[in-house]
């Protein structure tokens, strides 16, 4: 759901929400922390550094699957 409304968020705002998403669902020691495999992990943090809408999209087609 954080990812989905992320993919709304306006451009100038990406980069700050971007952040807040991993730090709370993806970060290897995130309070709510989600169920993905380290490659994954080291690629999402790569890619909000660009902070495009897709960034998310890797983890959530993973989470998905499970």
């Amino acid at each position: 759901l954080a990812c989905e409304d992320y993919k709304k968020t306006e451009s100038d705002l990406l980069h700050r929400k971007a952040e807040q998403i991993y730090k709370a669902f993806v970060q290897s020691d995130a309070a709510k922390q989600i169920n993905i495999d380290f490659h994954t992990r080291e690629a999402t943090a790569r890619k909000i550094k660009a902070a495009t809408p897709t960034c998310f999209d890797e983890a959530q087609k993973i989470i998905y699957t499970l």
